[in-house]
């Protein structure tokens, strides 16, 4: 709060000045959210908020994604590369 004050202080004798946020006050201001600046993202182990994309598209904010779990796709990734159904279940079962 004593830094606010400062800078607001700053500000208002036309020195060019703001916050600077920590990792926790950044995660909690709630101008962020409200401008569509955190998100909440779903992962396969809970939900985890963080910083959204910068860039907005016909002025909307692009939804974030949850990365796989380790795995889950692995038979898709396989399949790209060519490889048959009954090679992909023998890995798949070779590494469990």
């Amino acid at each position: 709060m004593a830094n606010a004050r400062r800078w607001k202080r700053l500000i208002a004798v036309g020195v060019p000045a703001g916050a600077v946020f920590d990792t926790m006050e950044l995660l909690n201001e709630p101008t962020f959210e409200e401008r569509g600046l955190m998100q909440t993202v779903k992962h396969h182990s809970g939900e985890y908020k963080m910083a959204s994309w910068p860039v907005r598209i016909d002025g909307k904010t692009v939804r974030l994604k949850g990365s796989p779990a380790l795995g889950q796709d692995t038979t898709e990734v396989l399949g790209i590369g060519s490889v048959s159904a009954p090679p992909i279940s023998t890995l798949c079962a070779a590494t469990a």
